[in-house]
């Protein structure tokens, strides 16, 4: 027995071995946590002034895992066109057999009996395959790669798109649970003091016990108001907090922001934009292209695939003439029949290319009535503004009146407290539309998927596509 050729496959299933040892520890150590990741997951310290809406915007998409999640599917869609393009490149393959019979290989002849080969036999093979022709199967598949990848980014446009409009959303609602608790401060401020005047006339005998019962009331129900409106600025708080990875606890405080402009742009100027910049459109158009290579690549499936070889193999077996020898190989490869295989395959892509072209227009009547809706909601909500700027105007200048009204003895306290409660009434609807008309915008902007100022200078999105309307909407 030729003992030493038992060191062949040794060493080969060892360097096996050792290469699938390296794969597994380069994937293990893909999946733990970086250095960068582990700063990422670090909550950031509080910045020592109020943070701007910029600020907030740009903090929150560093911290976002739904922005790190799109990122990472665009990385993995580049390892999916890596993996198309090497359908193009040659495929180099290594094999090798130890082969191992308990007695010989005997062949009986008249003359006699004559061995055939060894117990133990080693054979060896390197072999290089080329790709010459596919019929497009392999252009299509790479197409279909990397109009994913494309897809893929457009999908992470729209995520941070998503995390901007949560992130100004945050920063509202804490500022507009500011600026209740400041009117409820108000509020109860000058109820207290219309509470001591009360006294003060109760003592003197000028009215009734039940001015001053009346006050404490209303007293009472104002600071139940003050509880509820502290509860909403931790709440808002804490949700801001989480969206910019600052410790929940942190006293986070953001800048105030005026009031957005009156709208300038038509309701068919902001659709068409909408058509221009939306990424989910752009998004649906590769998705499209990724189903037309798919039918492209099925109907390629159909038709042989040509390629071209070389091999050089050995063998230790003493029988053999030659050990070795190299061998070149033209190599036509025809899947002639597959049962209905190849049929369901290209009637399966044929219709999800339909499908694709009926979600395409369903996508656009649902971006036009987003559109319609945020356009509407951001007309209604501007113009509320001046309309609760003159509430809250009137609202002071009638509880000045019964403030007066009540020194004279002319009115009850009952009137007076409810003038106060109208104006407290007033002021909070005009706070809730100042800063909820900063969020419709947002809104707007969002189902656009532009900035109005960049709709009204003319500028067009970085990196997305604009133009390329279907003709029923051009």
């Amino acid at each position: 027995m030729k003992r030493r050729h038992c060191i062949f496959p040794l060493i080969l299933t060892i360097l096996t071995g050792c290469a699938s040892a390296a794969r597994v520890s380069g994937i293990a150590e893909a999946y733990l946590p970086s250095p960068v990741q582990k700063l990422r997951s670090e909550r950031t310290p509080l910045p020592r002034y109020p943070l701007t809406l910029e600020e907030v915007v740009k903090m929150a998409l560093t911290h976002s895992r739904k922005v790190e999640m799109a990122e990472r599917d665009v990385a993995i869609q580049d390892d999916r066109v890596l993996g198309a393009l090497s359908n193009f490149l040659p495929k180099v393959q290594v094999s090798s057999v130890y082969h191992y019979r308990d007695n010989l290989q005997v062949m009986k002849t008249p003359l006699g009996s004559f061995p055939m080969g060894e117990k133990d036999v080693f054979t060896g093979k390197a072999q290089m395959i080329v790709p010459i022709y596919t019929f497009g199967q392999n252009s299509s598949l790479y197409a279909q790669a990397a109009r994913m990848r494309e897809a893929a980014e457009f999908a992470a446009v729209r995520s941070r798109d998503e995390v901007v409009l949560e992130a100004t959303q945050a920063h509202f609602i804490l500022l507009e649970s500011l600026s209740f608790k400041e009117v409820v401060d108000k509020s109860l401020e000058q109820i207290r003091s219309h509470k001591k005047v009360a006294q003060d006339f109760f003592d003197q005998g000028i009215v009734t016990k039940n001015d001053v019962l009346a006050a404490e009331v209303r007293e009472s129900e104002m600071e139940q108001q003050l509880l509820i409106a502290e509860n909403n600025i931790i709440i808002a708080r804490s949700n801001l907090n989480r969206l910019l990875g600052i410790d929940l606890d942190n006293l986070t405080e953001v800048e105030r922001v005026a009031e957005p402009a009156q709208l300038q742009l038509l309701l068919q100027e902001c659709i068409a934009a909408a058509f221009a910049h939306r990424p989910e459109i752009s998004q649906m158009k590769k998705v499209k292209e990724v189903a037309e290579a798919g039918r492209s690549a099925a109907w390629a499936s159909v038709f042989p695939r040509i390629s071209a070889g070389g091999a050089w193999n050995y063998s230790d077996d003493p029988t053999q003439l030659h050990k070795d020898y190299w061998t070149v190989d033209a190599m036509l490869e025809w899947n002639i029949f597959s049962g209905l295989a190849n049929a369901a395959r290209i009637g399966e892509a044929k219709k999800q290319v339909q499908q694709v072209k009926t979600r395409e227009k369903e996508l656009l009547d649902a971006v036009a009535l987003q559109v319609r809706i945020a356009y509407f909601n951001a007309k209604q909500a501007i113009a509320q503004i001046e309309v609760a700027r003159k509430a809250r105007a009137s609202a002071t200048e009638n509880l000045r009146i019964f403030e007066e009204q009540y020194r004279e003895n002319l009115v009850s306290s009952t009137d007076v407290l409810d003038a106060e409660a109208q104006l407290a009434s007033a002021e909070s609807n005009l706070i809730a539309a100042l800063y909820r008309s900063n969020v419709a915008v947002a809104e707007l902007e969002t189902a656009i998927g532009q900035k109005l100022e960049k709709i009204r200078s003319g500028e067009s999105a970085v990196g997305r596509e604009a133009g390329n309307l279907p003709a029923k909407e051009q």
